[in-house]
């Protein structure tokens, strides 16, 4: 049995990158991410 991880490797990466712009736009409005912990 062999396992294809090229596509959870793309999903894992598209994720990533909606996490990135999610957490630029929070910081980018401080009144969106007031209860989220401000990373440095």
């Amino acid at each position: 049995m062999t396992l294809d991880l090229e596509p959870l490797g793309a999903a894992a990466r598209q994720r990533k990158a909606e996490a990135t712009v999610q957490a630029r736009q929070a910081s980018a409005q401080p009144w969106c991410g007031v209860s989220l912990p401000q990373k440095g």
